[in-house]
Formats: C-alpha cells, sequence, structure tokens
C-alpha cells in the first residue's frame, strides 16, 4: 500500500513530464528504494490508461538494423544533397554535405545547382584534406560519377 502512494505522489509530482521507463530513476532520486522497483514500475506504466495513450507511435516496420563498421577516422564518407531551399542572399538553394562515419565530422558547403562543383568538393574538402576515402556511400559514388 505504501508503494502505491508513493507512485501516485511521484506521478502528481512530475505529471507534466514524460514518466516511462524512468519512474524507478526519479522514485530513487526522492530516496527511496525496494529491490522489486525496476519491475514493480514497468508495471504500473505499462497499466496506466494515459501512459498507454500517450506512447509514442512507431510508424515504421522493424526490421533487423545494418551497422556499417568503420574502424578508422576518414575512412568512409556519406555525402548528402539537402534541399531545394529558399535561396539565400548569395542564390545558394542547396547544401552538400559529407560526413564521417567514425568521428561524425562533417564538412559542407552552399550550391546554387545540384551539380555545381560536386568533384571540387570532393578534391579540395576531402581527398586533399583526409586522404582517399576507401569506403563510399552509393549516393557518393553516383554523384561523384556524375560529377566527372
Amino acid at each position: 500500500m505504501k508503494r502505491f502512494k508513493l507512485w501516485k505522489k511521484s506521478i502528481l509530482d512530475l505529471w507534466y513530464s514524460p514518466i516511462g521507463p524512468k519512474l524507478h530513476f526519479r522514485i530513487k532520486r526522492m530516496g527511496y528504494y525496494w529491490p522489486t522497483m525496476v519491475k514493480d514500475c514497468m508495471n504500473y506504466v505499462r497499466r496506466g490508461q494515459a501512459c498507454q495513450i500517450h506512447t509514442n507511435l512507431i510508424y515504421q516496420p522493424p526490421e533487423s538494423l545494418h551497422p556499417t563498421i568503420v574502424s578508422w577516422p576518414f575512412d568512409a564518407w556519406g555525402l548528402d544533397i539537402v534541399g531545394p531551399m529558399t535561396k539565400s542572399s548569395g542564390g545558394h538553394m542547396y547544401i552538400l554535405a559529407a560526413t564521417d562515419y567514425f568521428s561524425k565530422w562533417a564538412e559542407a558547403v552552399p550550391l546554387k545547382k545540384v551539380m555545381e562543383n560536386v568533384a571540387d568538393f570532393m578534391r579540395t574538402n576531402i581527398i586533399y584534406h583526409y586522404d582517399v576515402p576507401r569506403y563510399t556511400s552509393l549516393i557518393m559514388r553516383s554523384l561523384i560519377a556524375i560529377a566527372w
């Protein structure tokens, strides 16, 4: 009975914040602990009508992930074009962005046209600075093939 009162108090105190599986951390922070606390909190959240209504919906079907294995910085790059966007003061409508898969380092340049200076960007911003990447994304290969 004391546990239920504690849950009710903690939920009312934290009403406008998401409860979910982190409820047990919040109860611990208040100074309470019992051996089955995590399991009890999960069961309580699963039974709560408000928790079931306000949960995040997952709109994509579940499928296995395909991890990219990169063991060294600047060894593999991904390239993408963002846009079209509203014209900037310089007349640019697109952004060409390259991201290193290992370090998440990003290089970007604004473009006026989609295929403008892709090869030049690759040469000056990636190859000259970080050497030729061993692996590239499929989008990057197609953009380089069109540009060269």
